[in-house]
């Protein structure tokens, strides 16, 4: 409900790649530790991809990886 609540109400993020080199490994931390609490690997990880501004194939591909490397 969280996430849904994100996304409907906030404006599009956008990550510079100078950004994106140090907030990378903190983002992987949290969403580990909030995967190995949860299972659920959604945030912060996907806003961050989204971030991004990956095309479609790019973004399901990211994803995917993701999911398969929590598993």
């Amino acid at each position: 409900m969280a996430y849904a609540g994100y996304a409907l109400h906030s404006p599009p993020l956008s990550v510079s790649s100078h950004a994106e080199r140090w907030l990378s490994p903190i983002v992987g931390l949290v969403t580990c530790a909030m995967t190995g609490g949860t299972d659920v690997f959604v945030l912060p990880a996907v806003p961050i991809l989204q971030a991004l501004r990956l095309d479609k194939d790019e973004l399901v591909q990211a994803l995917g990886l993701s999911r398969a490397s929590v598993t």
